[in-house]
């Protein structure tokens, strides 16, 4: 495990997820049926790799109910979780070019909010930044005497959909210090 605060917040926000679906129910009286009535419903709201990640902490709920004697068996064993996608989806050279040109040229002739548009896709494509993390930055994240961004943070939504400014960020070695594109 690599970061354990970083597992305790998907855990809590993937049990979030099916607690709304299944939370009246027994826990053992839930079955594979049940589990896949759940996949499905979740499918229609989230990525395959976010169902699949919320099916396998409900999985490990359930191993360790086992382990207590809590319940006899793991009714999300035997349903067949989504198919794995690749996460990443990168633009090519000329993609990025027809991007940034794209944003500038709006940014050109707009208002503020093209200009800010512009400096986001700008920031993104120049630093790797994600999105939580380009949307938790601060003024004070930027130090232009050293040249350089901190990471401090990021916007994520909750399963209430409710907006969290997270003091952590997705990477393994928590905050970064990124230099400033030239």
């Amino acid at each position: 495990m690599k970061n354990l605060t970083h597992y305790h917040v998907y855990a809590r926000t993937a049990l979030r997820r099916v607690w709304k679906v299944v939370g009246s129910l027994q826990a053992d009286a839930l079955t594979a049926m049940d589990i896949a009535r759940l996949r499905e419903r979740l499918a229609r709201q989230m990525a395959a790799n976010t169902v699949r990640l919320t099916l396998s902490f409900f999985s490990t709920v359930y191993s360790w109910a086992i382990q207590q004697g809590i319940v006899d068996k793991n009714p999300v064993h035997g349903v067949e979780l989504p198919a794995r996608r690749d996460a990443m989806e990168y633009l090519n050279h000329a993609d990025v070019q027809t991007l940034l040109a794209c944003a500038d040229s709006r940014a050109q002739a707009g208002g503020v909010e093209d200009k800010l548009l512009h400096a986001c896709v700008a920031t993104a494509i120049y630093t790797g930044l994600r999105k939580g993390e380009l949307c938790g930055l601060r003024w004070s994240d930027l130090d232009f005497e050293r040249g350089t961004l901190h990471v401090a943070q990021q916007v994520t939504v909750d399963a209430d959909r409710k907006v969290i400014i997270a003091p952590y960020v997705k990477s393994d070695d928590g905050d970064r210090l990124l230099p400033i594109p030239t």
